[in-house]
């Protein structure tokens, strides 16, 4: 997902953030009762430090149309090489067939 900005300087660093924060393989997205759970965990896999980040989540129903979305977001550093873990609870929907995630809104030191 792209950011749009009034500065290409800005939207040049955005982009090369977004390459440093990696969602890590195995996250998971669980239905309990009426709800659903997306966990997982993120990495820094580039050589500054993480100030802010938000990951993303597009709820799809089976024709791969985005019905929903949600976002959970972290301001604790984030050093290079180090992990977080991510939690985002939503409303559960039969409608909701498929999840995708994604990182957005990353902002470096």
């Amino acid at each position: 997902m792209s950011e749009l900005t009034s500065d290409p300087t800005e939207s040049v660093a955005l982009e090369k953030a977004k390459g440093q924060l990696q969602i890590q393989w195995g996250w998971t997205w669980v239905k309990e009762r009426n709800y659903s759970y997306i966990r997982g965990r993120v990495k820094n896999i580039g050589n500054t430090t993480i100030c802010y980040f938000e990951v993303v989540a597009l709820y799809r129903d089976a024709n791969e149309e985005v019905l929903d979305t949600d976002f959970t977001n972290s301001g604790e550093d984030l050093r290079p090489g180090w992990s977080k873990e991510f939690e985002i609870m939503h409303t559960n929907k039969t409608e909701y067939k498929h999840v995708s995630i994604h990182v957005q809104g990353i902002r470096t030191y």
